[in-house]
């Protein structure tokens, strides 16, 4: 996922790339397997917290007339009752559902089951038992809404699954028309494996763009 043109991508949006490295050893396998593919831009880390690069990519949409609509989450999906295509959702807007009309397609992008213990006891028991033995960082509002979405028109569990467009599949591995996953929503990390720290970020960049790029072509 850490492909070069995504990396050149976001350079021509700002981002400052300053370093790179690999990984740390791990035990009875060959150093000479892991090549360097950490990459560290200007003001990341730990300490940036992101900021930087949701500033970057916030300039970049605003700069092409994107418009936001802040503290209104999506509660559903909206199916076409004739052909099963995705054709737009429902958002609470200051406590009022307000449909809204996708010209193209829906992108979930809202994160996995981290704060919420009765879908990790359903799909994630290791996940279950950390939470509720230690302390779960990220952010509160990540309660795997969109799997829930996903599910509720069909698609199929493992993120939600996906395919190399970020189409969301059904239980038979056909696209669902119309609806997309990138990130912690999608891509199968939902409960097999993580790989690590960082995988998140280029996860959704990656699944994003393909996204968008699959999106264009409609």
């Amino acid at each position: 996922m850490v492909h070069p043109q995504n990396i050149e991508w976001l350079a021509n949006l700002g981002i400052k790339w300053t370093s790179m490295y690999g990984n740390c050893h791990i035990p009875y396998i060959d150093d000479q397997l892991f090549a360097d593919r950490i990459h560290v831009y200007e003001g990341g880390g730990m300490a940036g917290n992101g900021t930087v690069l949701v500033k970057a990519l916030l300039q970049a949409a605003t700069k092409n007339q994107t418009t936001f609509w802040y503290n209104s989450p999506a509660i559903a999906l909206i199916k076409d009752q004739y052909n099963e295509k995705v054709v737009g959702v429902v958002v609470d807007k200051k406590g009022t559902p307000t449909k809204v009309k996708a010209k193209k397609g829906v992108v979930l992008a809202t994160a996995s089951i981290d704060h919420n213990p009765a879908l990790a006891f359903k799909l994630n028991r290791q996940h279950y038992d950390d939470l509720m033995h230690k302390t779960c960082l990220s952010a509160q509002t990540n309660t795997g809404d969109g799997i829930i979405m996903g599910m509720s028109v069909g698609g199929a569990i493992g993120g939600l699954k996906i395919n190399t467009d970020s189409q969301v599949l059904d239980n038979f591995d056909q696209p669902i028309t119309g609806l997309y996953a990138a990130g912690l929503n999608a891509g199968g990390w939902l409960g097999p494996y993580y790989p690590g720290s960082g995988t998140a970020v280029s996860g959704i960049i990656h699944q994003g763009r393909k996204a968008a790029m699959h999106l264009a072509k409609i």
